[in-house]
């Protein structure tokens, strides 16, 4: 059982499982899974701020039930069913055998692996070409795994032998495999959406028949690094908690090195910074970030631009609300594209085996057409030579008749 307090334990008045920093497992109710629960809680480095940011866990748990969607992958949700309390930030799960690594998926040098550049010339054991620079795309990217340290510690980057032995190596190739195909899908998909996914954490289970899925929260500003591509490479700063990290390094005043606590986040930088979530589901989903309908006196209005603290301003939410409607509706248009396309695969598909079905009659019918004549012309070659036979024994029957009883005709 985690130290950390739970949100909904009194709430549900479910057996709670775990209660972790950004969610919370309880047994689900006449199941034999876990209802997870996503809360509104900013974790940075080893610390938990306060207060919370409102509906950060309806937006990322929705965020990643439409990347589910989207990719097609064997996850672990099984149903969206869940009690009203908490309602759109939480999903029935399997229970599954989590693996004890994150695996994650590096599109672009940045962050930890571009200061590891900068000193080896590689990142996790993965040797790259001289002459990259921050924010440089990868050509290939690759797999650079961390396995999760404890509350208040950092997390530690390891390479693939690590991995392989921690898991096994047949997992640790599954694995990572696994990751970078989800990667390579989902940053396609961002990237047709202006977005840039720099990288991006997964987290695998297995089931009880060795089926590894994919668990968890995932494609977030949380769990991965989206950047505008618009933008980039000039700008570099991710949607998410960026901004509240450099508020609390440059101008919160708080000392890092000292006992200070850390130190409250202003009203400012909530809404900024909830902004900069809505942000990205917006720019990705087409959808609106409606916020939890159980407090509506949230702020409802996400930017679809990087955002500075919001001002009152009726024309600019005008054209926020008509350039997110544009962008709804481009993402309907874009959806019904891709489901004419699939349908047109299949038809090409059914195409192809019509095809094939044809040729292949035509060529039993060919076979059979050349078998008949061949029959027919046996028959005729036979019935001709028993034609002869009877013609030549009538004559030699006549001839004899004649024979024997000449002079009468």
């Amino acid at each position: 059982m985690s130290s950390i307090e739970p949100v909904y334990a009194e709430t549900l008045g479910l057996p709670l499982v775990h209660a972790g920093r950004t969610h919370e497992l309880y047994e689900a109710p006449g199941r034999d899974a876990h209802l997870m629960v996503a809360i509104d809680r900013l974790p940075l480095g080893g610390h938990i701020l306060t207060p919370e940011i409102p509906d950060k866990g309806i937006i990322l748990s929705q965020m990643s039930l439409w990347w589910f969607d989207r990719l097609g992958v064997d996850n672990h949700v099984i149903s969206t069913d869940v009690p009203d309390a908490v309602a759109g930030r939480a999903v029935i799960v399997e229970k599954l055998t989590m693996f004890p690594v994150v695996c994650v998926a590096c599109g672009y040098l940045t962050g930890q692996g571009w200061m590891e550049y900068q000193q080896t010339g590689h990142v996790c054991g993965v040797p790259l070409p001289e002459g990259l620079r921050e924010g440089s795309r990868l050509d290939t990217p690759i797999f650079t795994p961390v396995i999760k340290a404890g509350r208040g510690e950092d997390d530690e980057y390891v390479d693939f032998s690590a991995i392989s032995e921690l898991v096994g190596p047949d997992i640790a190739h599954r694995l990572r495999d696994l990751t970078l195909d989800l990667y390579r899908r989902a940053e396609g998909i961002a990237r047709e959406r202006g977005v840039i996914i720099a990288d991006a954490e997964f987290e695998f289970g297995q089931r009880s028949d060795g089926t590894i899925v994919l668990a968890g929260e995932a494609l977030t500003p949380d769990s991965s690094r989206f950047w505008d591509a618009e933008t980039w490479p000039q700008n570099l700063v991710p949607w998410g908690v960026e901004y509240v990290r450099d508020w609390l390094v440059n101008d919160s005043g708080w000392d890092q090195a000292g006992d200070m606590a850390v130190p409250e986040l202003p009203v400012e930088v909530v809404t900024v910074t909830r902004q900069r979530y809505c942000a990205a589901y917006t720019r990705l989903t087409g959808r609106l970030c409606d916020g939890d309908p159980a407090q509506p006196e949230k702020p409802k209005d996400p930017d679809i631009a990087q955002v500075e603290a919001p001002r009152p301003d009726d024309l600019r939410g005008g054209i926020v609300r008509a350039l997110r409607q544009q962008a709804a509706v481009e993402t309907e248009l874009r959806e019904a594209y891709d489901r004419e396309e699939r349908l047109l695969r299949e038809i090409e598909q059914h195409d192809d085996e019509l095809s094939q079905y044809v040729w292949q009659l035509q060529t039993s019918l060919a076979e059979r057409d050349r078998q008949l004549t061949d029959l027919r012309r046996r028959y005729d070659n036979l019935a001709s030579s028993k034609m002869g036979r009877i013609q030549r024994a009538w004559w030699n029957l006549r001839s004899r008749t004649r024979g024997a009883k000449p002079g009468k005709e």
